[in-house]
């Protein structure tokens, strides 16, 4: 009876340390690193330097793309709910679009590759991590790239869970990229969303195609 205690603690110290036992093979470590990168010029509010990271995402036309905070956006105040978009400006700084519809990837030439499909896969979704504003933070979202990602920890303060469940990963099916990514949210619990990125006639498309519930949770605070 103490053997199997021993072995059945081992493994669930296992869990929480990391070193799970048939642990996924990283194909995508390079893509998780300029993910963690973003994340800390976003938490150090650096924007000017986001898009020259996001190297394989380029306007066209002598266009720029930048992000645009809710106080800049018409309308929009401090005093009432906002979220962060990313806008495409054109070469007398007059934006062009900061919506994530057909047009908005017209004006970005996009490198169809892996880490191209990554990236604009992380453009689309920035919007989750950036400044939030009172109702907007429901959205909020602690993306799980790594196993000393913040998501991956608040997670296992509420649940037992391995990281071959929610690590993510990177699979190309024909002219477009499969994205699957965990996150852990406050007012949702614990999530894995799959995601697709196509290539189609040199224009991108960013997908949500489905969420999954790995473990519910809800913080219980009411904005």
């Amino acid at each position: 009876m103490k053997t199997k205690l021993f072995w059945v603690l081992c493994a669930i110290a296992m869990v929480f340390v990391g070193c799970e036992a048939n642990e996924p093979t990283d194909t995508c470590q390079e893509e998780m690193q300029v993910a963690i990168e973003l994340a800390k010029l976003v938490d150090a509010e650096d924007y000017e330097k986001i898009f020259p990271l996001l190297d394989k995402v380029m306007p066209t036309d002598g266009n720029s793309v930048r992000v645009v905070l809710p106080h800049e956006i018409e309308g929009v105040g401090y005093v009432g709910d906002g979220v962060c978009t990313i806008g495409v400006f054109d070469t007398n700084d007059s934006i062009l679009t900061n919506s994530f519809a057909e047009d908005f990837w017209r004006y970005l030439q996009v490198e169809k590759s892996q880490m191209g499909a990554w990236q604009a896969y992380l453009i689309a979704k920035m919007w989750h991590y950036l400044p939030l504003i009172w109702h907007s933070n429901y959205s909020y979202r602690s993306n799980i790239y790594s196993k000393s990602s913040y998501g991956l920890k608040a997670a296992r303060r509420h649940c037992v869970i391995a990281w071959n469940k929610v690590a993510p990963s990177i699979t190309q099916e024909g002219n477009q990229y499969l994205i699957s990514v965990c996150y852990w949210s406050e007012f949702d619990g614990l999530i894995r969303e799959n995601c697709s990125v196509s290539f189609d006639n040199g224009i991108v498309a960013v997908t949500t195609l489905n969420s999954e519930v790995l473990h519910e949770y809800d913080c219980g605070i009411i904005f």
